[in-house]
């Protein structure tokens, strides 16, 4: 059953990537996205003895698929919701927060947590100050700024932890954290600072980092 979970899997991201082509209807993305996770939890849980919170991170990123789709089903360029985004990134907040309780290990600490503070102080400079948070940008009212300027804050840093602590645990999983961050970074560019990136990036970085982390515990 494990090679038939992986299969539909394969087939279903594939489908999702090439729908994310504008040729396609949208309803083809939507309708995938959601089932993406899901084929891979049932090939994690039959391949291994699985470990908890990874199955936790898995749903919890499940679950803030989902709530992306609800948010670009809900956008418009007269009202910005950010009740989507905002609760999308909170259950991948908690996803990251399963995954840094998983590979976390207190004995093993390195200058490469500088490096992370670094590249993260960089990115939430840099969101701030382009498209829809930028001061000049009258998109968003100013609590609906400071709201997603303080997720944006709590969640880089945690994304960014996870991605540190995901170096203890082995090679497989550590770019696995490296290819969440590359997806995770698209999508803000495209979302906060609206910079047209190729959408096909977010997924083929998002489902690959999501396949590492799973590989690697197998």
């Amino acid at each position: 059953m494990k090679y038939l979970f992986l299969c539909l899997f394969v087939i279903i991201s594939t489908i999702n990537i090439l729908a994310q082509n504008n040729k396609f209807p949208s309803i083809i993305k939507h309708i995938t996205k959601p089932l993406i996770i899901p084929f891979l939890l049932l090939f994690y849980l039959e391949a291994s003895n699985h470990q908890n919170l990874l199955v936790l991170g898995l749903l919890f990123g499940w679950l803030g698929d989902v709530l992306i789709i609800f948010h670009h089903y809900l956008k418009n360029d007269q009202k910005y919701n950010i009740i989507p985004i905002v609760s999308g990134l909170a259950a991948f907040f908690v996803g990251h927060i399963c995954y840094i309780l998983l590979f976390i290990d207190s004995k093993s600490m390195s200058l490469l947590i500088f490096v992370y503070l670094i590249i993260g102080l960089a990115t939430i400079i840099s969101l701030f100050n382009i498209g829809l948070l930028n001061s000049k940008n009258n998109t968003l009212k100013t609590h609906q700024k400071l709201i997603l300027k303080i997720a944006i804050i709590i969640y880089t840093f945690t994304i960014m932890s996870m991605s540190y602590f995901s170096f203890q645990v082995n090679a497989i999983v550590f770019l696995g954290s490296l290819s969440f961050l590359l997806s995770d970074s698209v999508l803000s560019l495209k979302e906060f600072g609206q910079i047209k990136l190729p959408e096909q990036l977010v997924m083929i970085t998002y489902i690959t980092a999501q396949f590492l982390i799973v590989l690697g515990y197998l």
